[in-house]
């Protein structure tokens, strides 16, 4: 087929759509409808989808932030009057110890940063492909609606001349 060929289907295709819609037998807002159901199709399969991936967001921007932080040292203000002072000689014994803990565990953060940035990416990829398929799904389906009602027609009419020319022998 030429490209002239599909054009002139396809208009004939449109032809048969506004007539139809013109005549009533195309329900008012058949298309919305058709989206809607494709819309609620796609929710009943990832249902609270987009919110995991929002929450894997703020996870992951959580632990970018707090994971700097991290360095083994605690506080030592003390609300007890020179208590202070104790705090600051067990963390000076203990520092080397607890900083060494403290590089390890940015160690481990730093992979499970990278674990939640593959996992957001991910999520956040299915949404999309979904969507798009969504959407060539519904222009499918509206397309194949106009085909088969445009082949109705076309049947119509044949029958219609096959009648007249049977009679006409």
């Amino acid at each position: 087929m030429t490209h002239g060929e599909i054009e002139q289907i396809m208009a004939g295709i449109q032809d048969t759509i506004a007539r139809r819609r013109a005549a009533g037998e195309y329900p008012a807002g058949l298309e919305t409808e058709l989206e809607a159901e494709f819309a609620s199709i796609l929710a009943l399969t990832h249902r609270g989808e987009a919110d995991r991936a929002d929450a894997l967001e703020k996870l992951l921007e959580e632990a970018k932030r707090s994971a700097p932080e991290v360095s083994g040292l605690t506080p030592t203000s003390s609300r007890v009057p020179f208590l202070n002072i104790l705090h600051k000689i067990v963390r000076r014994l203990i520092a080397r110890q607890t900083r060494g803990l403290a590089a390890q565990q940015r160690a481990v953060n730093e992979q499970v940063i990278a674990m939640l940035e593959h996992l957001v990416d991910d999520a956040r990829s299915r949404e999309d492909a979904d969507r798009r398929m969504v959407a060539k799904l519904s222009k499918h389906v509206l397309d194949r609606v106009a085909v088969v009602d445009h082949l109705y027609f076309i049947v119509a009419e044949l029958e219609t001349k096959l009648r007249k020319f049977e009679a006409g022998k």
